[in-house]
């Protein structure tokens, strides 16, 4: 019992302890952190409206921080995720559709003074006091100085991936891994989370108005196979089809035939993602193996020669010097002459 509570306790410090570190940088492109920077692991402290949300997606730690350069203030938030899946996630969840693309990081929007954007496994918004023609361009530098997502971790979710781009609505797609962020859809209850779902949502325009796309992915085959009969028994008004675990559904003003041609469009590849390595090391490398075979081979047999010689050797060197009779016993002999 006294092990389980020191493991407990261990394992509770180390979670802190990782809280504790800091999210962002003390100072980039000119900019320097302020006394009074925040980190905090409640996710309240960092989105007050949304930390349900932020939770879903992963969230372990965040800071709050006051930048200062020539007299101008900058306000960022930063939030550090488990894995690049949840900072990608929050991400899209936080962009709102006036806002414009940027280059920054692994994806940025802004719209004004506040600039949105992802690296890794965190999220940084960015707040300036008075925007400049360089402000972009200094969080490029920011996000440099933001340290990468775990090996294991880095991999983006592809499931947004098989929105359509036609007639796609900027800045809708959004990724979304729990019932929290599922609400701010129009249809909060169509995925089941219990079941490991993910979800991307995309809103579309159509000749009726603006609809929605659902793709919902689950585990497998036969669990979407249950959950298709399900939505279609409480959502009669929405196009619905399966493709191996996804459901593709389309909702909204839409007309029949051209959800059709909306969900029809997606299509589940099982080859589509590879979450291992795609790089070998020099242990990996066939070319690498056959060369090592090889020279075992020529270090076998070197080996086998040098100690036959030895052998024989040291047996001729043994019998020098002895007379006839005496080396009958060193060895064997047939006496075929009689």
């Amino acid at each position: 019992m006294q092990r389980f509570i020191t493991s407990v306790l261990l394992a509770f410090l180390a979670v802190h302890a990782f809280a504790a570190q800091p999210v962002l940088p003390s100072s980039f492109a000119g900019w320097q952190k302020a006394p009074g920077a925040k980190i905090t692991a409640d996710p309240a402290a960092i989105d007050p409206a949304n930390p349900g949300v932020l939770k879903e997606y992963g969230f372990n730690a965040g800071e709050v921080a006051q930048y200062t350069r020539d007299g101008r203030k900058l306000t960022i938030r930063g939030a550090r995720f488990n894995d690049a899946s949840g900072a990608f996630g929050a991400f899209t969840f936080n962009r709102t559709p006036e806002m414009e693309a940027e280059q920054v990081g692994q994806g940025a929007a802004s719209a004004g003074n506040r600039v949105l954007f992802f690296r890794g496994n965190t999220l940084i918004d960015a707040n300036f006091e008075k925007t400049s023609a360089m402000s972009v361009a200094e969080l490029r530098s920011l996000a440099d100085a933001l340290p990468p997502a775990p090996k294991d971790a880095s991999t983006l979710p592809i499931l947004p991936n098989y929105l359509p781009q036609q007639n796609l609505v900027k800045g809708s797609t959004r990724y979304i891994m729990g019932p929290a962020a599922m609400v701010s859809t129009d249809s909060p209850s169509l995925a089941d989370f219990t079941r490991s779902a993910e979800v991307a949502v995309g809103n579309y325009t159509t000749s009726m108005g603006t609809a929605s796309l659902f793709v919902i992915a689950y585990p497998t085959n036969q669990i979407a196979a249950e959950e298709l009969k399900i939505a279609q028994a409480t959502t009669p008004d929405a196009t619905i089809r399966r493709t191996g675990p996804m459901l593709v559904i389309a909702r909204g003003p839409i007309s029949k035939s051209e959800a059709r041609s909306l969900t029809e469009s997606v299509n589940y590849d099982a080859n589509v993602t590879w979450n291992e390595r795609t790089k070998f090391d020099k242990f990996d490398n066939i070319g690498v193996l056959v060369i090592s075979v090889a020279m075992l081979v020529v270090v076998l047999v070197g080996i086998a020669l040098f100690g036959g010689f030895m052998a024989g050797g040291l047996r001729v060197w043994m019998r020098r010097g002895k007379p006839e009779g005496e080396q009958s016993d060193d060895f064997i002999k047939l006496d075929l002459k009689s």
